[in-house]
């Protein structure tokens, strides 16, 4: 996986600093036989020795009835081995360091080396309990370098060592600083991205410490304990799934793809430049956020111009391991780089999840012709869904994808800026909530219809029967609600008959699913809000749909002010304020005592691509839809249907061009 480049903090030292370096890293023991010391860290970065020990029991006993913060456990060789309070930094042997964790029947995780995490304590056995990026995990204490608190920064009088810290800029973004150490300079130094919106409770130069970018506290060891938060926020595109769509278009990604080829490593070229169209193309038939796609690509490849993405097309790092990039997957060319990481590794291997089969149905029902025989007989999902965000080391793509804690975060900062460089049209469209619990996904808003898939990680028991009962805080993407349950966007595709889920090809319309709203936290406040009110809107103008909740009969290039003032029993109010009424806008409605009651979605005839105009480049969208070389959502589906009779065909395609022409 690519890192960016570091921004460092320019340090010098003397031959006498040298030294004290070495001293406060290795503290310098008294000629003895002892095997473990009890000593005193001090905030000029020295030890005090208090007790030593023959074994480490014997040290830890005794250890374990003192409550100053600053004591430590070191062994022979002066390695901190214990400490009632301070970071850990991960320096395993291997390429990367590997986690237990916690939760019983748990799968591992791992995490580059040289990172800060922090450190929940050493046990009787030599083995500590540390917590990054969500994850809390167990390791042996010789994978780990500890520096105690009053060596670290806020307490001692060198700044040498200091945690990752988010904290707000003076435009309103919210920067996490992340700390890296460096053995060569025994210091750790930071690099920095810009992530979201800041949160309000937040303030400029102030730092705010997180264990998984969710709570926030203003001192390190309250996070470490979790008391004394000072507020939550939501890192929009680190918890928003990937089955959710953009809503802009091609032309507008190429064009944050042409800005930034012409601003970043100039005297290269982008491998995927122009082609927006490509990524949106994945989206309507994977299933996967065609911005949050380009995001993935840019993080992975140095906005296309790694030279895995211009020799290789591998924009996504597939195949370039830690212990051997060189490994790296080939493809064909830029088109196929992106479809096939959009079919395979987040369709239908990072988002698959464990899934229930109809027994009642044959093996051809769910039948997938380009996977291996005997696939859907033993199927029980894939091993790498964690839940369908970026996410971090507890769920999302990041768990099992990257050994890069944060990897997560920085797709999420990759797209909050291209959203940010085309207008914020996509940020917060969607209500973002959390599984509190493992729970399933069900084909209709009843414990009793089926349960398409299960909100949990695969088991590696499962073959003898143990379900995994862990991970809680997967992410959902809520669109309405009916009565205890929340409709959602399904994780798996979903087919017709709402039973079949081995079709892959993904149709967001009808691939939705209910949970019960109690195993839900909602994190974010989207688009989505519960209705209060009773639904009564009147027009004597357009034509209301109150069962599918849509609006049609508007004419082509309708102010949205006169669409708006066509209303009765309601007041209709558009997620925009000017320009024209298109094909997919939607508009919240309120009763007379200002509640809200429904969402409606707007069909404008031969407006297919939303602008609210009848133009050349809806004709071209029709013309690939007819030729089976894109599918149109099920709103462009009916504003294609010139003619008005309920299908699309060639008959509207020719209306279409006389139309266009003034024929």
């Amino acid at each position: 996986m690519k890192h960016k480049k570091l921004t460092k903090k320019i340090i010098s030292f003397t031959l006498a600093c040298a030294i004290c370096i070495i001293s406060a890293i290795f503290p310098q023991n008294k000629v003895s036989a002892a095997a473990y010391t009890i000593a005193q860290a001090n905030t000029d970065m020295t030890y005090t020795d208090l007790s030593t020990y023959s074994d480490y029991n014997s040290a830890y006993r005794a250890f374990t009835g003192m409550s100053d913060k600053s004591l430590v456990i070191y062994d022979a060789s002066g390695k901190v081995v214990a400490m009632k309070q301070g970071m850990a930094i991960t320096r395993s042997t291997s390429s990367t360091l590997i986690f237990t964790s916690t939760f019983p029947g748990g799968t591992q995780a791992y995490c580059q080396n040289n990172l800060v995490a922090y450190y929940n304590g050493t046990d009787a056995n030599l083995t500590a309990t540390i917590t990054i990026s969500g994850y809390t995990g167990t390791c042996s204490v010789s994978q780990l370098l500890l520096i105690p608190a009053n060596h670290v920064y806020g307490l001692a009088n060198s700044n040498r060592y200091e945690f990752d810290y988010y904290t707000r800029n003076s435009s309103g973004d919210l920067v996490h600083y992340i700390s890296y150490y460096y053995s060569s300079s025994n210091t750790t130094e930071f690099s920095s991205i810009i992530i979201d919106k800041a949160p309000d409770f937040m303030n400029t130069g102030v730092r705010y410490y997180s264990t998984d970018g969710y709570t926030y506290y203003t001192d390190p060891y309250d996070a470490t304990n979790g008391v004394n938060p000072i507020g939550t926020h939501c890192i929009y595109y680190k918890n928003l799934s990937y089955r959710t769509q953009t809503t802009y278009t091609a032309s507008e990604l190429n064009s944050f793809l042409a800005y930034k080829n012409s601003t970043y490593w100039t005297s290269r070229t982008c491998a995927y430049l122009g082609l927006g169209s490509t990524f949106l193309e994945a989206q309507d038939t994977y299933g996967v956020n065609a911005l949050m796609e380009i995001a993935f690509a840019n993080h992975e490849s140095s906005y296309g111009k790694s030279d895995f993405a211009i020799e290789n097309y591998n924009f996504f790092g597939v195949g370039a391991f830690d212990y051997d990039p060189s490994q790296a997957e080939e493809y064909t060319g830029a088109q196929n780089g992106i479809i096939q990481h959009a079919k395979w590794y987040m369709n239908r291997y990072y988002m698959d999840a464990y899934a229930y089969i109809d027994s009642s149905k044959g093996t051809a029902y769910y039948d997938v012709p380009d996977k291996p025989a005997g696939y859907i007989t033993g199927y029980s999902g894939d091993s790498r869904y964690f839940g369908s965000s970026p996410g971090n080391k507890a769920t999302g793509i990041n768990v099992k994808y990257a050994s890069d804690p944060f990897h997560g975060e920085k797709v999420a900062a990759m797209a909050y800026e291209i959203d940010k460089y085309l207008g914020f049209k996509d940020y917060g469209l969607y209500t973002i909530g959390v599984t509190n619990k493992v729970t399933y996904a069900y084909s209709e808003p009843s414990t009793s219809s089926w349960a398409y898939y299960k909100y949990s990680s695969r088991d590696p028991n499962r073959s003898s029967g143990v379900v995994s009962n862990e991970p809680v805080g997967m992410p959902v993407v809520i669109l309405g609600e009916s009565g205890d349950f929340y409709l959602i966007q399904s994780e798996m595709p979903v087919n017709e008959d709402k039973r079949a889920l081995y079709m892959w090809d993904y149709n967001f319309d009808i691939s939705t699913a209910y949970v019960l709203k109690s195993d839900i936290d909602i994190i974010f406040n989207g688009e989505y809000e519960s209705p209060t009110g009773t639904d009564t809107l009147t027009s004597s103008v357009y034509t209301i749909d109150h069962m599918n909740d849509t609006i049609s009969g508007v004419p082509l290039n309708t102010p949205v002010s006169t669409f708006t003032a066509g209303f009765s029993n309601g007041t209709i109010k558009p997620d925009t304020a000017s320009g024209n009424v298109g094909t997919g806008m939607t508009f919240k409605v309120y009763d007379s005592s200002g509640n809200y009651t429904s969402t409606y979605t707007t069909i404008v005839v031969s407006d297919i691509n939303g602008d609210g105009a009848m133009t050349i480049s809806d004709l071209v969208l029709l013309r690939r839809h007819l030729a089976g070389l894109s599918t149109l959502s099920s709103y462009q589906t009916l504003s294609s249907d010139i003619n008005n009779d309920t299908k699309v065909t060639i008959s509207d395609l020719v209306i279409f061009r006389r139309n266009l022409a003034g024929l």
